[in-house]
């Protein structure tokens, strides 16, 4: 293997420079009350200090936390278009698998499966618009003594935006209620 001169001053500094450090940090120490540590034994220190403080706010942090409850990995999702959704603007509320399939149909999706038996599902329709960038975004739901209160806005375009009708829609699944589901529309 050939080096170049410049390759070789420059690996021959590196290393006398990388030499040079290693024997500076052992050498430097610190006092402390009276006492000489070197840098390493304070570096130590620090980090026990800091290791303890960390577990301090970790536990009291735990400690106010509350339990949190683990829901099915369809909770929450969504299905969203531009396209396909009812002319006229509403709401409709998914129980059952009938309700479900008549929803789906009515934006033109494939039913994916959802259990409801632990699930409802709300699909928002905006109705037709003349523009796009028009959208539904549900706020996050609420509960009312053992009803669930899911809340939406209708969002206006920002903007450039497509120059078509549409008719946007939103599907999504949420938890289902001992209650009743009530649906509420909010100003923007």
């Amino acid at each position: 293997m050939r080096l170049s001169l410049f390759a070789l001053i420059a690996l021959l500094t590196t290393t006398a420079a990388f030499a040079a450090s290693a024997t500076d940090s052992t050498e430097k120490t610190k006092s402390v009350k009276g006492k000489t540590l070197s840098k390493k034994k304070t570096a130590k220190k620090t980090k026990k200090k800091m290791t303890k403080k960390t577990e301090k706010k970790v536990l009291t942090k735990t400690k106010t936390e509350k339990k949190m409850v683990i829901l099915h990995d369809w909770y929450g999702q969504e299905w969203k278009g531009q396209y396909d959704g009812p002319a006229a603007p509403g709401h409709e509320i998914a129980m059952d698998q009938n309700s479900w399939k008549a929803l789906c149909a009515k934006v033109g999706l494939s039913a994916p499966v959802v259990d409801f038996s632990t699930a409802v599902a709300v699909g928002v329709f905006v109705g037709e618009k003349p523009t796009g960038g028009y959208g539904a975004n549900f706020e996050d739901p609420a509960t009312r003594g053992d009803d669930l209160i899911v809340r939406y806005r209708i969002k206006k375009p920002s903007g450039f935006a497509t120059q078509a009708f549409t008719q946007p829609w939103k599907i999504m699944v949420f938890p289902r209620p001992k209650g009743k589901v009530l649906v509420e529309h909010l100003p923007q």
